[in-house]
């Protein structure tokens, strides 16, 4: 089912504003532009494209056989949330786990292989980090005045959704 199919009968709509709406409202009030979006077929290929590159990506990090590896992510509003949102933070834990996939009983099989990919398929998975490096990155972008922050705990596995912005080894 697609998410136009779903959100036809869904009677929890919002509208930019967050008010309640149904689906014929929404479409009424929608860019006209949205007619031009690409359609399955093109969809899919870019699916396929993206996977590919993912592919290379890895074969190409796990052929450089590397001692650590320093991803930089965007994780506001996903681990990090107003309370505490850092402009700048190195994750300096000892490991990092990853959750498996929690969603409503109700959720659309499509919106479960989407978000699967970012879980582990049966428990919890600690990954290790290179928590020296990771001192020794805060010590040096403090000495270079960086306004780093710095965290040896996450929200916790249960807010886990992606793996970025952590030191791991390999």
């Amino acid at each position: 089912m697609l998410h136009g199919e779903r959100d036809r009968s869904n009677a929890r709509l919002l509208d930019k504003e967050g008010k309640p709406v149904d689906f014929n409202s929404l479409l009424a009030a929608a860019d006209p532009a949205i007619a031009n979006l690409p359609d399955r077929k093109v969809i899919a290929q870019r699916v396929e494209r993206c996977r590919r590159n993912i592919d290379r990506v890895a074969g190409a990090i796990a052929d450089a056989k590397l001692d650590a590896l320093v991803v930089i992510g965007d994780d506001q509003h996903e681990h990090y949330l107003d309370d505490n949102l850092p402009v700048f933070i190195v994750y300096r834990g000892d490991t990092i786990v990853n959750s498996t996939l929690t969603l409503p009983a109700d959720a659309p099989a499509y919106w479960r292989r989407a978000q699967s990919q970012y879980h582990e398929p049966d428990k919890l998975r600690p990954y290790p980090v290179e928590a020296d490096l990771a001192r020794h990155l805060i010590g040096h972008l403090i000495a270079d005045e960086f306004d780093v922050s710095q965290s040896r705990c996450y929200l916790g596995a249960e807010r886990m959704a992606t793996r970025s912005d952590l030191f791991i080894a390999d």
